[in-house]
């Protein structure tokens, strides 16, 4: 009985070994979340939740956006330099 006790707790350990080997790779090959920033382009960025005030490089209208990263076509621009 105790052969058998030794044989599954082995077993147990082996497990517990192997998903932790599984679940460490799934975090280590996870990659960032893409965005696409002002010039168009996706890098591998985090969205600051900040307001970000922008401009239509096409058609000049000027809009505040909820995250730093802008969609295409969209430039960041200063308060300042916004006509209304």
């Amino acid at each position: 009985m105790e052969n058998n006790s030794k044989i599954l707790n082995t077993i147990l350990v082996i497990l517990l070994i192997l998903t932790a080997i599984l679940i460490a790779r799934v975090f280590m090959t996870a990659k960032a979340p893409r965005a696409i920033t002002s010039s168009g382009t996706n890098n591998n960025l985090f969205c600051t939740q900040v307001i970000t005030q922008a401009k239509n490089n096409q058609t000049g209208e000027a809009k505040e956006f909820p995250t730093s990263c802008l969609p295409t076509g969209w430039t960041r621009v200063t308060p300042d330099s916004i006509t209304k």
